[in-house]
């Protein structure tokens, strides 16, 4: 499955849904990945401020990748800058 990211706050709700589809509870991750339940709770809820590594390690208990790509962009975001005259 892929979760195209293409902001911070798209992050969160797939980590809870691979969460929950894995059947763990918020302190299940929290305890496995070494990180506080408020801590995934705020991961899940989008915010911007989590440190890098900790996403990492939440991903990798959850079994998913960090994959970068060039992003693709698409004909409403062409049609948006023409509008915008960027």
């Amino acid at each position: 499955m892929e979760y195209p990211l293409n902001t911070w706050s798209r992050l969160g709700p797939a980590v809870r849904d691979r969460r929950r589809a894995a059947g763990l509870t918020q302190a299940e991750l929290a305890d496995r990945a070494g990180v506080s339940r408020a801590w995934v709770i705020r991961l899940e809820r989008g915010l911007d401020n989590a440190e890098p590594a900790r996403v990492l390690a939440v991903l990798r208990i959850l079994g998913l990748d960090l994959v970068l790509r060039e992003h693709q962009v698409s004909e409403d975001e062409d049609l948006l800058r023409e509008v915008l005259g960027e």
